[in-house]
Parts: C-alpha cells; sequence; structure tokens
C-alpha cells in the first residue's frame, strides 16, 4: 500500500501532472454529478452549480497537493477534506438521504478522477499497459485512502475497478436538475482570450469522453463535427511529448507550490486569472 504523499519515481506523476489531463476536468465533473446524491450535495454545500470552474480548481489544489506536495501539505489537505465532507448532509432529488462521508460517495467522486485520467492519458499518448494501469491504480488508492475513503470499500485491483465502473453507470446514475445546471455550467471553461475561442474544443473533449449511456441521460449528442475537435484536440496535444517532462510537469508544481489554489474571475467579456484566491470550500 503507497502513502501519501507519492513518492518521486510514482506512475501517478507522469500521468496526473500532465497538462492535458486538464480537458477531462468538466468530463469528471459531469460523471459526479450524475449520481443524484453527489448531484445534491453539490447543489447544497458548494457553487459548483454558478462556479463550477472554480470549484474544480479548487478540488484539484486538495488533489495535487494531497498527493504530490510536502508531507506536511498532504496531511493538511487530508484536514481540509474531512472538515468540508462532515458538513454535507440532506436529502437528494429522489428522496434518499445523503451524506458526504458516504464510503459509496467518496469512492464515486474519487472514481471520476482516476478513470478520467487514464481516459485522457490514453487518447493523447497512447493506451497505457495492463501493469501500468495497475501500478497507477495502486498509487490512487492511498489517494482515496488520504480522501477518508475506507479501504475496504475500495475496489481492490484495477480489473474490480473496471467493472465497479461498469456497474455504477448502468444502475446508480441518474441525472436530476442540479446535475443539469452543473453541466451547463461546465461546458464553458473560464478562458482568457484569446484562449477563450477554444471553448468549442473543451466542449466537445467533455462530451466525447463521456459514455454514451450518461450523454443520453443529459440531452447531449455527439456529433461527427464534435468528435474530430476532440481528436483534433488530443492530436495537437500529443506534440507535448517533445518538451522536457520538467517543462510539462511546471503548471502542476506551480500549483503544488501555491498557498491558495487557482482562481479565475470575471473580467470585461474574459475570464480572467486572478493573482489571490478566496477560501472557500
Amino acid at each position: 500500500m503507497y502513502t501519501l504523499p507519492l513518492p518521486k519515481n510514482a506512475i501517478s506523476r507522469r500521468i496526473n501532472l500532465e497538462p492535458v489531463i486538464m480537458t477531462g476536468g468538466g468530463r469528471a465533473v459531469v460523471m459526479q454529478v450524475a449520481h443524484p446524491s453527489v448531484a445534491a450535495g453539490v447543489a447544497n454545500f458548494s457553487d459548483y452549480r454558478t462556479d463550477p470552474w472554480n470549484r474544480l480548481f479548487r478540488t484539484l489544489d486538495v488533489m495535487f497537493k494531497l498527493a504530490f506536495g510536502t508531507p506536511e501539505q498532504s496531511l493538511r489537505q487530508q484536514k481540509i477534506l474531512a472538515a468540508r465532507h462532515r458538513r454535507v448532509e440532506g436529502e437528494n432529488e429522489l428522496g434518499e438521504r445523503y451524506n458526504a462521508m458516504d464510503p459509496a460517495l467518496l469512492v464515486w467522486v474519487w472514481a471520476t478522477l482516476v478513470d478520467t485520467s487514464v481516459l485522457v492519458y490514453d487518447n493523447v499518448y497512447g493506451e497505457l499497459r495492463p501493469d501500468q494501469k495497475e501500478r497507477f491504480y495502486q498509487e490512487q488508492k492511498a489517494v482515496a485512502v488520504g480522501c477518508h475513503t475506507p479501504i475496504d470499500a475500495i475496489p481492490p485491483n484495477w480489473d474490480a475497478f473496471r467493472a465497479y465502473w461498469d456497474d455504477v453507470v448502468a444502475n446508480d446514475l441518474h441525472v436530476t436538475q442540479p446535475a443539469m445546471d452543473v453541466m451547463r455550467a461546465s461546458m464553458a471553461p473560464p478562458l482568457p482570450r484569446p484562449l477563450d475561442k477554444l471553448s468549442g474544443a473543451s466542449t466537445a473533449v467533455t462530451i466525447y469522453l463521456l459514455p454514451e449511456s450518461v450523454r443520453e441521460q443529459f440531452g447531449l449528442r455527439l456529433t461527427p463535427r464534435m468528435e474530430r475537435a476532440a481528436k483534433s484536440l488530443f492530436s495537437k496535444a500529443r506534440l507535448a511529448r517533445y518538451l522536457p517532462q520538467s517543462v510539462r510537469h511546471a503548471p502542476a508544481m506551480y500549483q503544488v507550490r501555491r498557498k491558495r489554489p487557482i482562481h479565475v474571475k470575471r473580467g470585461t467579456g474574459a475570464m480572467l486569472l486572478s493573482k489571490e484566491s478566496p477560501a472557500r470550500s
């Protein structure tokens, strides 16, 4: 069992520190809220519906520091997560009680990040070997435990994880109104000009990466044009392999070194990167 923070030679660094993994952020958020209890927690205890990208950046800040920061940073993030989750409970749109410390919900939110990371990496750099996926998965189990998920609630290996994923997608996801609100807000990433022209490609990637059954529940359709746009973005991102790894990983490590999460604020006609981030959950 790996411990946190993950070691310098962790394959998770090779995968999760690649900038292109961020293109899967919208997909991870949409998959999370497709679960009605996660969607209810999001609606009642966060600003995901109105500000999904800053909420995602705060989540990534926690996860990066948890996995790749100093031991002190990692421990602090574990305490922050526990404090946030303990207050999140209520009733979802289906009349079911939920609590953010429920192991089933903790596993699902973590699973969306694991599955999305591998899916994006495979699309850009070619499919990881089975042994590489297993190693990555075992490292990510330590992250799940760091998020206060009981070890016995986590599928033991990659194959068991795939079976778990397929079962949840087939049987446990139900799109509610809060989920629809988050999905719509997540389709437009807060990019500054002139990068805001890439919003269409980001939307295409999100829709392309979603399982067909989930797209249907959200009323989304993958058009041939969207598929071409997503594959084109992945093809262009593949050129990054010619850059030194230290250069590619610099943005993520910059986030690890920052005291606060990256925050974007609305400017005049664009989303602008701010120097400081409000300390919100």
